[in-house]
């Protein structure tokens, strides 16, 4: 799971229509750029909320290189950066904040996390949060000072660890034990602040919501259902279903994930999603696919089943083309106005 941060009224100022069956409009190209390492595939991208994006290859091989980067931003042209190599591994997360991203993998010997902020020439290694045998999660939130980024182990039960400091250390905050076993959850999205942290997870009748509130030693559980609710503040909890209801992305406003946007979807067939903000619901135009990236101020990009990109403008279902593009896309990503999709020897940024 790859997830993108903005504000999250600039989304809902974005929603206007109430069709599930929008209008296809024409108007996005999509063009292919062939890789900068031909020899190592690229296998995933993440995107800032700057609309820096960064992909990254492996491959098994075991002469030549065994990883590769490159960068592409707002001017345009994407250009390589250093990586470490990463032999017999593979790069299965990226998550970036405003000025930061970082990469979560693992070669023959274990989990591997770099760091790597924008204007770097290389990434760096980082170390995993103490006692973290590998992650489950790994998201970071944006400000214009600070990017704060939070892991969650893949241990039962997980546990959050935060890092201020581009991932060079890590405080952990809390076992996610009760909430987990009281509602069964599995966590798809974990955002933390200086003040609190939030995530959500995926229950058998639809999702959940926790926040942890460590300054305040207060914990707070809800569901993502319920037409009066709002995200809460304090210790309160509801109770109510979202059924068959699947998590598309969210948005956590100036750092404070208890003003959060979350967008939930239907089916996977579905253009229409559901966004859900402090007690209010718009609905909103999202494309069909396996994997969903979303920019806030302009739409969301998918990977469908036979790995093309579609697209959506949060009003309208658009029509894509795409050229220069000889294979499947493998992962797709956004920023704050565009998105970044790659393919083996294929890489593309474009503007929903």
């Amino acid at each position: 799971m790859i997830v993108s941060i903005a504000l999250a009224g600039l989304l809902l100022s974005a929603c206007g229509r109430n069709s599930s069956t929008p209008a296809a409009v024409s108007g996005l190209s999509v063009i292919g750029t062939p890789s900068l390492n031909i020899s190592v595939p690229l296998t995933t991208v993440g995107c800032t909320t700057t609309d820096y994006c960064l992909a990254v290859g492996t491959t098994t091989l075991e002469s030549g290189a065994t990883s590769a980067a490159q960068v592409i931003g707002p001017t345009g042209g994407w250009h390589s950066i250093t990586i470490a190599p990463i032999s017999a591994g593979s790069v299965s997360r990226i998550a970036c904040g405003a000025h930061t991203c970082l990469i979560y993998g693992r070669n023959a010997t274990g989990p591997l996390l770099f760091t790597w902020s924008v204007g770097d020439a290389g990434t760096t290694a980082v170390p995993l949060p103490d006692t973290f045998l590998g992650l489950a999660d790994l998201t970071c939130s944006a400000s214009t000072t600070l990017d704060i980024c939070t892991a969650v182990s893949d241990s039962e039960p997980p546990a959050f660890a935060v890092s201020q400091n581009l991932g060079r250390t890590w405080t952990p905050l809390t076992l996610l034990s009760q909430w987990l076993t009281t509602t069964a959850a599995q966590v798809v999205d974990a955002r933390c602040s200086t003040a609190s942290c939030a995530t959500v997870g995926s229950v058998p009748t639809g999702l959940s919501y926790y926040q942890l509130s460590p300054s305040r030693s207060s914990v707070t559980t809800s569901t993502l259902n319920s037409p009066t609710s709002s995200l809460p503040t304090r210790s309160t909890s509801t109770t109510s279903s979202l059924p068959k209801k699947t998590f598309v992305a969210t948005w956590c406003d100036s750092l404070s994930p208890v003003s959060c946007t979350f967008v939930v979807r239907g089916s996977p067939s579905s253009t229409a999603a559901l966004s859900i903000s402090h007690g209010k619901k718009h609905q909103v135009v999202v494309p069909a696919g396996s994997t969903i990236a979303c920019a806030a101020h302009t739409g969301c990009a998918a990977l469908t089943a036979s790995g093309q990109i579609a697209a959506a403008n949060w009003q309208h279902t658009l029509h894509v083309t795409q050229t220069y593009v000889p294979d499947r896309f493998v992962s797709v990503a956004c920023g704050r106005s565009r998105c970044a999709a790659v393919s083996a020897t294929t890489a593309t940024y474009f503007r929903p």
